[in-house]
């Protein structure tokens, strides 16, 4: 983001399990948050791949998971979310019937209805964008 103007950057983070520390990098740096003005982006709640950082890989789960979650809440700080794959993925997903021949273990991250939300790409639109959401409710 070296060099680029406020607002002039499409930003799309399809790292397969390491976006997590490319979000962490990101997050500690206000000067090029304010540079992205939309952001798309898959996430894996679980997957800990070989990149990723000692630190992430030596995280127990919930460690793991309390940590990502609140890297996704601290994008909220300058970002709205504009839309995921969540509804796509959950319209017609039954867990009597997806599991009815075989054994569904209850997935680490997941919907009320069963349905995991472990991977799942989600959009942003920098907050400055959008006039009447230009501060996180709270």
């Amino acid at each position: 983001l070296a060099g680029r103007p406020r607002l002039s950057t499409h930003l799309k983070i399809d790292t397969e399990g390491t976006e997590w520390a490319v979000l962490s990098r990101l997050l500690a740096s206000p000067e090029d948050q304010d540079k992205i003005r939309t952001l798309e982006m898959e996430v894996h709640f679980s997957y800990v791949p070989e990149a990723d950082d000692a630190a992430a890989r030596d995280l127990d789960e919930e460690e793991r998971f309390e940590q990502r979650v609140q890297i996704m809440e601290r994008l909220l700080e300058r970002f709205v979310c504009t839309g995921t794959t969540l509804e796509v993925y959950s319209e017609g997903w039954d867990m009597a019937k997806n599991c009815a021949e075989s054994q569904c273990r209850e997935p680490p991250v997941h919907l009320a209805h069963g349905m995991s939300v472990d991977q799942f790409a989600v959009s942003y639109v920098n907050r400055a964008l959008v006039p009447r959401l230009a501060a996180p409710a709270g």
